[in-house]
């Protein structure tokens, strides 16, 4: 018996992500950004690992959890308050937030498969919150506004280090 070309009925799961996109519309925003379709995101979204939200209004960073498989996450130039979201990533290889307003860093200690993280061009003022982080490879902080170098002794697979245009005026130790 032929379906006409029909799609199969919704699962439960579709119809639950199609009614938080009606509710809420971020899903629907960050699908936009990134040029996904519904159809690619409700048919394909565990093979979607990377996605961006430049210069546009973010939508909240717990929508992000709807990718499960996200590696990759660049979010450049938006207002946030926190990082507040972003642990509900635990995929996560590769971040960015840069140009973001961050004035602390938070909410990425459980980000255990992080490896690159850029923090650049942000508000913050210490190193903290990264003691988890033992796979963190590569770290930039240049242009925030820290003073004190501490906070990295427990990067122990740290690589490379950016720092410039902080106001660090004397390394100790």
């Amino acid at each position: 018996m032929s379906t006409g070309g029909l799609r199969p009925p919704d699962s439960d799961e579709e119809r639950e992500i199609r009614k938080q996109s009606a509710l809420d519309g971020d899903i629907g925003k960050v699908c936009e950004m990134n040029g996904i379709s519904d159809e690619q995101f409700l048919h394909n979204r565990n093979s979607i690992w990377c996605l961006e939200s430049f210069f546009s209004d973010c939508p909240s960073l717990y929508t992000f959890q709807h990718f499960p498989n996200l590696r990759e996450l660049r979010i450049i130039s938006q207002d946030l308050d926190s990082l507040s979201g972003l642990e509900e990533c635990p995929s996560l290889e590769r971040l960015w937030v840069v140009e973001c307003e961050i004035a602390e860093i938070q909410y990425i200690g459980e980000l255990r498969n992080l490896k690159y993280l850029n923090l650049s061009s942000n508000a913050i003022s210490q190193i903290s919150g990264l003691d988890l982080l033992d796979k963190l490879e590569v770290l930039w902080l240049n242009k925030n506004q820290i003073s004190v170098l501490e906070g990295i002794q427990c990067l122990t697979s740290l690589q490379t280090l950016w720092l410039g245009s902080n106001q660090i005026r004397t390394l100790q130790g």
